[in-house]
């Protein structure tokens, strides 16, 4: 009998360690009814492919995604999903440049926050706005040894071109990229309507 009471005691001890253990709280995040359309950013010289992100990378898909996008003639380009967002819930992502220590390019990537403006007006080309503005993009195919995601990376030409002999260049995910396997591009916001 003793036996009993001591494994019932254990098991007594057990179960109120279990519950007096703080709960995690679950995060609610509000629920959203979305209006999707074609993708509008298409690559001129590449006719096809479309501005989409791999986790959080500027990349050019060669599908015309479905999307929920946010952007004007002076603002913000968002993307709904396409990258990290400031509370963690699904929203909205911001295309941002950060330059790089050859200062001839910038890599793309969605954030959390905006902190690049673009001009990105129906019929025309989408552009940079602050120093430098740009409308000159770099679609630059990844290695064949690469895993990750989308063919092509997406990169901005600064001002100053890319002298022609650096060989190579690096995405924002860390894939060395050829210079030679770049197409210089423009990307075009096309007109849409809601699917």
């Amino acid at each position: 009998m003793l036996f009993t009471s001591s494994v019932t005691a254990i098991i007594f001890a057990a179960i109120s360690s279990v519950v007096a253990a703080p709960v995690d709280a679950v995060k609610e995040c509000p629920v959203y009814k979305l209006v999707v359309f074609p993708d509008p950013f298409e690559a001129v010289a590449l006719p096809g492919y479309y501005l989409d992100s791999a986790n959080g990378v500027a990349i050019l898909s060669n599908t015309r995604p479905v999307v929920t996008a946010t952007y004007s003639s002076s603002g913000p380009l968002g993307l709904w999903g396409a990258g990290p967002t400031k509370d963690g819930c699904p929203g909205y992502s911001y295309l941002n440049t950060h330059p790089t220590a050859a200062d001839s390019y910038s890599t793309l990537t969605w954030d959390a926050v905006s902190l690049t403006k673009w001009n990105a007006t129906l019929g025309y080309n989408l552009t940079k706005l602050s120093a430098p503005t740009s409308s000159n993009f770099l679609a630059c195919k990844r290695p064949t040894a690469s895993s990750k995601l989308g063919s092509y990376v997406l990169l901005l030409e600064t001002a100053v071109a890319i002298p022609l002999d650096n060989a190579s260049i690096t995405s924002a995910d860390g894939d060395v990229l050829s210079r030679s396997l770049c197409t210089p591009t423009k990307i075009r916001v096309v007109p849409t309507t809601s699917v």
